[in-house]
């Protein structure tokens, strides 16, 4: 996981934790 947030488009590091905390419940 990139915590700059680059990789995602400018999203925070806790958004981008959520959001793969989110995908892995699936």
């Amino acid at each position: 996981i990139n915590l700059d947030g680059h990789e995602y488009g400018g999203l925070s590091p806790v958004t981008v934790l959520a959001l793969e905390c989110w995908v892995l419940r699936q």
